[in-house]
C-alpha cells in the first residue's frame, strides 16, 4: 500500500515540476522578445479574450432566439390553423339538363393537413332556390391547391350559382410523410363521332414503393383563351407499387380543336396510413394495367 502511495506522490511531483518547467520555458520565450513586442502580444491577448467570449455568447443567443422563433411559429400554426380557402363555384353547361362544376380548394397551412373531409355543393336557380346537391369526401395536404369537382349535375332548371359547405376538419401534423411520386404523361386527345365526343387516353404511373388504396385523377380542359371549358374526375383503386394504370375519359359535344390544353392532376392521400402499403421492392409490377372502379 505504501509503495502505491509513494508511486502516486512521485508521479504528482513529476507532473507539477513539468508544469513549472513549461511555464518557465514560456516565460523565457516571452522575455526574449523586445519590450515593444511583449507589450503588443499582451495587448492582442487582452483584446482576443473578450472578443472570443462575445462571439461565443452572441452566437449562442442568436441560435437560441432563432430556434425559439421557429418553435413558436410551428406551435401556433398547429393550434390555430388557417381555414381552407374555397373559390367561387364555376358552373359549366355540358348538354341540355347536364352540368359540371368546380371550385378551388386551397390549404395555406405549411405544416398541417386534413383527411376524410366531407363536403357538399348546393346549387341554386335564378330565384336562389336550391335545386341540386352534390356531396363527397376528399383530403387536403399541407400547402396544397386543388379543385373540388362535381363532374355531373342533372337539373331540369338552369343552374345559376353554387356554394360549398365543408364538414368538420380534423387537422393533423406529421413530422414526416411518405414520398409518393405519381406521374401522368401527356395524354392522347381525339374526337369520336356518333356520338360526338372528345376523348383523352393516357396513364398514371405510380413510381413509389407503396401500393396505393386510391388515386384521384382530375381533368381540366382549357380553350385558346386559357379558360376552363370542361372538368371531370375519376378514382383509381388499388394501384400497385411501380405500376402503370391506363385510363380513358370522354366529354360529349366537345371538339379537339376547341381544346388547346389538357391538364391531368393525380392526387392521393399520404396522411392516411391505410391508403399506403409498403410493397416488396423486388416485386415486378411495372406493367400492371387495370380499370377504375369509380368513373365520374
Amino acid at each position: 500500500m505504501s509503495d502505491w502511495k509513494d508511486s502516486f506522490q512521485v508521479q504528482s511531483e513529476s507532473f507539477r515540476l513539468g508544469m513549472v518547467e513549461s511555464s518557465l520555458g514560456f516565460y523565457g520565450f516571452i522575455k526574449a522578445f523586445p519590450h515593444w513586442k511583449r507589450v503588443l502580444l499582451i495587448a492582442v491577448i487582452v483584446a482576443i479574450i473578450p472578443a472570443a467570449i462575445g462571439v461565443r455568447y452572441g452566437t449562442q443567443y442568436y441560435i437560441e432566439q432563432s430556434f425559439k422563433s421557429s418553435l413558436f411559429s410551428a406551435h401556433q400554426s398547429f393550434l390555430a390553423p388557417t381555414a381552407p380557402k374555397i373559390g367561387v363555384v364555376k358552373i359549366i353547361s355540358v348538354s341540355p339538363g347536364i352540368y359540371a362544376a368546380y371550385a378551388e380548394f386551397i390549404n395555406e397551412n405549411l405544416d398541417v393537413a386534413a383527411t376524410n373531409i366531407s363536403y357538399r355543393i348546393d346549387f341554386f336557380n335564378a330565384s336562389d332556390q336550391k335545386i341540386a346537391t352534390v356531396s363527397g369526401t376528399t383530403h387536403l395536404l399541407a400547402n396544397q391547391k386543388k379543385y373540388l369537382i362535381a363532374p355531373r349535375i342533372e337539373s331540369s332548371e338552369q343552374l345559376k350559382s353554387g356554394i360549398v359547405i365543408l364538414g368538420d376538419l380534423k387537422w393533423q401534423k406529421r413530422l414526416t410523410l411518405p414520398k409518393v411520386d405519381l406521374k401522368v404523361p401527356s395524354p392522347i386527345v381525339y374526337n369520336t363521332t356518333n356520338p360526338l365526343e372528345l376523348t383523352i387516353e393516357g396513364a398514371v404511373v405510380n413510381s413509389s414503393p407503396y401500393r396505393l388504396g386510391a388515386v384521384r385523377l382530375q381533368f381540366v380542359l382549357y380553350n385558346k383563351a386559357n379558360q376552363i371549358i370542361a372538368v371531370s374526375q375519376r378514382d383509381e383503386y388499388d394501384l400497385p407499387a411501380y405500376a402503370r394504370r391506363a385510363y380513358k375519359q370522354s366529354w360529349p359535344n366537345l371538339y379537339s380543336t376547341d381544346t388547346t390544353r389538357v391538364v391531368v392532376v393525380p392526387d392521393t392521400d399520404t396522411i392516411d396510413g391505410s391508403n399506403l402499403v409498403l410493397e416488396n421492392s423486388n416485386q415486378n409490377s411495372s406493367n400492371v394495367l387495370g380499370h377504375p372502379r369509380s368513373q365520374q
